[in-house]
């Protein structure tokens, strides 16, 4: 027993320290994203409204794609402990992550029957790239994953014991304010859930009535969101197949050849059914291709390590042990697991953009659980050597290429040197009556966060305006602070300070800039300037 408590310890400890150590630092540059976290939540601390001056909201505004705000109010004690730094921002996805490991451990126990089942699927998950990935930076997915992986290990253990049925139905309901992949998964999963356990449930009727219930008076603030165009589904019709222009052109551009070619099918043929779903089942598919799962991850680059899949290829293997020794052994739970990785990839399969790492998020403490099952089960104690190996080293390598080649190839993806401008700005700002800064520069957001700037006047001056395909919005001024494409000659504006790319200033005759930031890799990234430089 003591052996096992030391195990479960340490691995908690590994998953832990993988998470927070140089979290500050690494990964370098402080993504938009995670700064719009921050300083919304240090906008909720000093003054108990979002930077637009909504109090204490549901949802957040943020670019304009409306946010769902859980992980932001999970945010606030941390800027209040710690103040408004990256540290701060970035650590309760650390932790959310690090305590999705355990529920795995205690969720892998109840499937699998067995302690060494169980703390390899803890381990897998403490040294998997698609976690770490995230782990590491401020994103509400992890608190989502978190929240759902507790609510299917309570159902499980509701299964036997009713109360706990009660606190999986509240935690699957809370799950609706995290993130909006839970808005697809959640609805879905339950349902299938009961009609899968059906029998075993029908003995638990009241705790299930009384956890429906209270999850009801839980989640009247989300009916009224979710009955708002805007607060419910903007964003969801930015990204969705359907809000899709190339679909519709696509269509368009099919039946004018169907015209030229004189066929009497068009309509059946190509409308937004067939087409939308030929789209739907594309998109699924794509989640299983091998430059996504193994080689190269999400397109986005602050969502990916360079040479490196969301999947260590041990991992892959081991997961596909599981699939034929389960399949012989079809039971209810398999069948959980199952409806848990289908149900799972819904919300990014509706989308336009898939793959995307973050939208399937949900799915990733099934991958190991299934991970660890296999390598439990793995029969050729060559196997078991040959895939240990292949685990160390592919860890090492994924851990290497993040923390070293991350922070100098995707530098500017992740916005590197906004630090080192901002500070440099607030130490002339006293000097100029405007800073403008170009679109490429990035929006406001990082600029509120390192200036710490008083949340109680932004809120005063902030207009969002511009929204692109993607719903997202753009803030042109606050204060001194411009943000928009140059004007054409910089001799006119006196007492201006201008602050943008070394391609915003490649069109004019630049003498010599009054400060310039670098990339790690020695490149520019930032220049500062003024009608003097000119």
């Amino acid at each position: 027993m003591k052996f096992k408590i030391f195990l479960l310890v340490s691995i908690f400890l590994l998953t832990l320290f993988l998470r927070v150590y140089k979290l500050g630092e690494i990964p370098s540059g402080f993504y938009s994203d995670e700064a719009l976290y921050g300083y919304e939540a240090y906008s909720l601390l000093k003054t108990g409204k979002d930077q637009y001056g909504v109090k204490f909201p549901i949802v957040f505004k943020a670019f304009g794609d409306y946010r769902p705000g859980l992980f932001i109010y999970a945010t606030v004690p941390f800027i209040g402990m710690m103040g408004l730094t990256e540290l701060a921002t970035r650590l309760p996805s650390a932790l959310f992550s690090t305590l999705t490991g355990v529920i795995i451990f205690f969720l892998g126990l109840e499937l699998w029957k067995n302690f060494t089942a169980a703390i390899l699927s803890s381990f897998l998950f403490a040294i998997s790239p698609w976690s770490l990935q995230f782990a590491r930076m401020s994103h509400e997915t992890n608190l989502a994953t978190f929240l759902v992986a507790t609510a299917i290990y309570l159902f499980v253990k509701g299964l036997k014991n009713g109360w706990c049925l009660i606190f999986s139905i509240l935690i699957f309901a809370i799950s609706l304010y995290a993130y909006y992949t839970t808005r697809v998964f959640v609805p879905i999963y339950i349902a299938l859930l009961f009609i899968l356990f059906r029998d075993k449930l029908l003995g638990k009727i009241k705790f299930l009535g009384l956890g429906l219930i209270l999850s009801i008076v839980l989640l009247l603030p989300f009916f009224k969101i979710i009955t708002n165009r805007d607060t419910g589904w903007s964003r969801v019709e930015a990204v969705s197949l359907w809000g899709d222009k190339g679909l519709v052109a696509g269509i368009n551009e099919s039946h004018r050849e169907d015209i030229l070619g004189e066929s009497s099918f068009s309509r059946v043929f190509h409308n937004k059914i067939v087409d939308g779903g030929l789209t739907f089942v594309k998109n699924f598919f794509t989640h299983f291709e091998p430059q996504f799962l193994l080689f190269n991850g999400d397109p986005i680059k602050v969502y990916q390590t360079p040479n490196t899949g969301i999947l260590l290829m041990a991992e892959f293997i081991l997961v596909v042990i599981t699939v034929f020794i389960l399949q012989k052994r079809v039971n209810t739970y398999s069948i959980l697991l199952l409806i848990w990785l289908i149900v799972g990839l819904l919300p990014d399969t509706l989308t336009r953009l898939a793959p995307a790492a973050a939208r399937i998020h949900l799915v990733l403490p099934l991958v190991s659980l299934l991970a660890g099952f296999g390598f439990k089960h793995a029969k050729r104690k060559l196997l078991i050597v040959f895939l240990g190996i292949l685990l160390i080293f592919q860890m090492t390598y994924f851990l290497h290429q993040n923390f070293v080649h991350v922070s100098i190839r995707y530098a500017s993806d992740w916005h590197y040197g906004l630090k080192e401008t901002i500070r440099e700005i607030d130490k002339r700002q006293s000097q100029y009556d405007y800073i403008w800064i170009s679109r490429t520069g990035w929006g406001w957001i990082n600029y509120l966060f390192y200036l710490k700037y008083p949340p109680e006047k932004i809120q005063k001056e902030i207009i969002l305006s511009e929204r692109n395909e993607f719903g997202l919005g753009w803030v042109r001024q606050f204060d001194k602070y411009t943000f928009d494409y140059f004007p054409k000659d910089f001799t006119l504006l006196e007492k201006t300070l201008f602050v943008g790319t070394p391609d915003d200033f490649s069109g004019y005759k630049m003498k010599k800039p009054l400060y310039t930031v670098y990339y790690p890799n020695k490149n520019a990234a930032f220049y500062l300037a003024d009608s003097m430089s000119f």
